[in-house]
């Protein structure tokens, strides 16, 4: 499974500089490419992995060996002479089971850190995108009353030009001012708010702030409806998810560390050498100041067994509560994907709604009022009404794209995979 995630591919983007994401905006693309790269809290989740991977050969590889050296204030006699120095070495040796399972836990640990480092990215990417989306609906709305407040400057040189003939009264004239005041108070609102957004995404892409995201003018979200069912994203996210892998992974390093504890029960052992300086003795032997040596073997023996059996029930209970984390992991990413499918099926039937129904129903009767208006068959309140509502419906229209593209990101931070 560490393979299936790991295609994701982040390291296309690091190394390579290809896009791992299937968008067809280029822009949104770079800044992507700029966070995987740039953000800091990505480069720290990658240092964690390679630190973690790190770890995996000496996890496995036997305890380092200890020297010794021992000089006598004194020298001990012996048959053959007084001993002045000893030399010793000592490696322990535990069973060879247990190096192999610490190893398998240390390649299980870093297995996580890789998973918490894809989730990272992907956290990273879906916050991104939701910061853009908001970034992008802002920018629109200014640009719909701007295109409003010109209108309004229009009809108010149209009623210039009646209340010069007596056919619009003075007050059509404080409305239409009015207005465009309101107008003028919401786009310096939505500057506030676009400069506070536009610093969160200089932040995600460690970028300066005060940096202008520089979105090209005329740039349109491209709206594509997925064509997936919702059994599939179930699959995806119960099967490949960076989610469901870093539970299933701590799963399988706690059972491990079951078995290692289980393992408490055999014994390990130590080899040792020693050799013995020796100086001249007294004797006529023939070996008389001969240094000396010696090998020798230890075991560590399990007695106190009420201490592994303990180590053993802690285990036991650390990997049950492990598997209801992962049984629990799998429960919630169930409740996630309907809930979000169900959110994406809606704003589909919304954005339909509005684009071929409500809008073009309310430019119409915008149209229609303001022609009305223009020969004298209704009221200016009428008018302004119409042009209120149109403001309101083309502003709605935006947000439901907006919150479309903020689902699919969503969708895609769950299952750990780009959609579109």
């Amino acid at each position: 499974m560490i393979k299936k995630v790991f295609l994701l591919g982040v390291f296309i983007f690091i190394f390579a500089g290809q896009s791992l994401f299937a968008q067809s905006d280029a822009f949104l693309d770079n800044l992507i490419r700029q966070a995987i790269v740039d953000n800091l809290q990505v480069k720290r989740l990658r240092k964690q992995w390679e630190s973690r991977k790190a770890r995996v050969l000496s996890a496995k590889t036997l305890p380092q060996p200890s020297i010794g050296f021992t000089h006598y204030g004194e020298s001990i006699q012996t048959k053959t002479g007084p001993m002045k120095k000893k030399y010793t070495i000592q490696q322990p040796i535990p069973f060879p089971t247990k190096l192999s399972l610490k190893g398998k836990i240390a390649k299980k640990e870093a297995g996580m850190a890789y998973a918490r480092y894809i989730l990272g990215v992907r956290g990273v990417i879906e916050e991104l995108k939701s910061y853009f989306y908001d970034y992008y609906f802002i920018r629109q709305s200014i640009n719909v009353l701007r295109e409003e407040k010109l209108i309004l400057e229009n009809v108010h040189k149209s009623v210039q030009r009646k209340y010069e003939t007596l056919k619009a009264a003075q007050q059509d004239f404080v409305k239409i001012d009015l207005e465009i005041s309101k107008i003028d108070d919401k786009i310096l609102n939505l500057g506030r708010q676009e400069n506070l957004i536009g610093a969160q995404i200089n932040r995600i892409i460690d970028q300066p702030q005060g940096e202008e995201i520089a979105v090209l003018l005329g740039y349109k979200l491209n709206i594509k409806y997925l064509k997936i069912s919702k059994g599939a994203l179930l699959e995806m996210a119960l099967k490949e998810s960076p989610h469901i892998l870093l539970d299933k992974l701590g799963l399988e390093r706690q059972s491990h560390k079951l078995s290692l504890a289980k393992q408490g029960y055999i014994p390990d052992f130590s080899i040792m050498a020693e050799y013995i300086d020796i100086g001249e003795g007294t004797t006529n032997l023939s070996n008389d100041g001969e240094n000396a040596w010696m090998i020798g073997v230890s075991v560590r023996v399990p007695l106190w067994f009420w201490k592994i059996r303990s180590d053993v029930k802690s285990a036991k209970l650390k990997r049950d509560a492990e598997e209801y984390k992962f049984q629990d992991k799998r429960s919630f990413l169930s409740f996630k994907i309907e809930d979000l499918f169900f959110q994406l099926t809606t704003q589909e039937q919304l954005i339909d709604l509005y684009g071929n129904v409500i809008l073009p129903q309310a430019e119409h009767n915008f149209s229609a009022s303001r022609t009305a208006y223009e020969d004298g068959s209704v009221d200016f309140l009428n008018w302004l009404d119409s042009e209120r509502n149109l403001i309101a419906i083309k502003i709605a229209k935006l947000k439901q794209e907006v919150d479309y593209k903020k689902i699919i990101a969503q969708i895609e931070y769950i299952v750990g995979e780009d959609l579109e």
